[in-house]
């Protein structure tokens, strides 16, 4: 199973069925392809690393089939959307030539290097028309295009031209970058005014933008004034309140536990515990006049080295959500729950601590 290469010309028309998120404008897509044994499945990055994720998985193993598919798609708030065999080639392509470095990671992608780097396929304009109505959403208000047109511009990524009337001229990055926040304000005369936060070369800049819409497509967009500011005056812009809830485990085994029956979450881990993130089921925090990057997140769990679990959300109601559920739980013994004025999760779990409190009672002196 492992060494076959379903990019190989002798395996044309073995493909049963794909289907992708609808998620490109966020810079992301899942991909999951079924064959009559197996099933790949791809997480495809089109902004830095390409195919950055996959893994293959024998189609009668059903419970790992859904568990690698939420682990690799469900975090991506979008819908998967059924597209043909020349289409799915033509987005592996495509990331592919983003980055063709991460291919290496993966012993069975590995070997199809040159049969992708040899992918050639010119697909007509209504196969370029369905591809896009798949992999891109429908937009529900002005403040989505505007929000979206900026993250793809920001991040140079050329989808963004799928969202403008013609072809416009906006050089608000010289390489690709972060939108962190975007602020707009309707003004009667030029549409609307934007305010761009930009993660920046490891500094920060502040970006005015007018741009004008027509019909949920971008008509115009000028610059009007480029900032540089300081990690404070950014982090003044980005300051949330945080829900912080601090629970005791009496379980060793708790983690795994909590992993195994959470498995759409990312884990990542740390010098003094783990983290494992809870996105949100859609990306509808995209649609509002002041757009976060972080408001993709429903909550985070972090798992202490001494015994804590410590959890968070800038959402008064998903935190009331999130201790409702893990009520559940006999291990956990909820210790205390606080709402601070600026996020405190991120800094301790990079901090020498795996003590919340010890962790915040250095805070307090600083």
């Amino acid at each position: 199973m492992n060494n076959i290469n379903v990019f190989k010309k002798s395996y044309n028309n073995k493909l049963k069925k794909v289907y992708v998120t609808n998620t490109r404008l966020m810079g992301v897509v899942g991909v999951v392809a079924y064959y009559d044994k197996f099933v790949d499945i791809y997480h495809l990055d089109f902004e830095e690393y390409g195919i950055d994720s996959f893994f293959r998985i024998d189609i009668k193993n059903n419970n790992e089939v859904s568990k690698r598919i939420n682990e690799t798609v469900g975090g991506l708030g979008g819908k998967l959307k059924k597209i043909n065999e020349r289409q799915f080639k033509v987005l592996i392509k495509d990331s592919f030539d983003i980055n063709d470095e991460f291919i290496n990671l993966f012993d069975v992608l590995e070997s199809s290097y040159n049969e992708i780097l040899e992918i050639d396929i010119m697909l007509d304009e209504n196969e370029k028309k369905s591809l896009t109505n798949k992999i891109c959403i429908e937009f529900r208000n002005d403040y989505e295009l505007i929000n979206y047109y900026l993250m793809r511009e920001i991040a140079k990524d050329k989808i963004s031209e799928v969202l403008t009337i013609n072809k416009i001229d906006f050089p608000i990055t010289d390489k690709p970058y972060t939108l962190l926040k975007n602020s707009i304000n309707k003004d009667e005369d030029n549409g609307y005014i934007s305010k761009s936060l930009i993660d920046y070369k490891n500094r920060y800049k502040l970006i005015t933008s007018i741009i004008k819409t027509q019909d949920l497509k971008i008509e115009s967009a000028k610059i009007i004034e480029t900032l540089e500011i300081s990690y404070i005056e950014a982090a003044l812009i980005l300051n949330k309140k945080e829900y912080i809830v601090i629970y005791y485990i009496d379980d060793i085994n708790f983690e795994d536990k909590f992993f195994s029956n959470n498995n759409k979450m990312m884990k990542n881990d740390y010098q003094r515990g783990s983290l494992y993130t809870e996105y949100n089921s859609n990306n509808d925090h995209v649609t509002k006049k002041d757009y976060f990057l972080s408001d993709d997140i429903y909550g985070i769990y972090y798992f202490t080295d001494s015994n804590q679990l410590v959890v968070s959300s800038f959402e008064e109601k998903n935190i009331d959500e999130i201790v409702n559920g893990l009520k559940k739980y006999q291990s956990l013994k909820l210790n205390d729950e606080f709402v601070v004025d600026k996020s405190l999760i991120y800094s301790f779990i990079t901090s020498d601590y795996d003590d919340f409190y010890e962790f915040l009672h250095i805070e307090s002196r600083d």
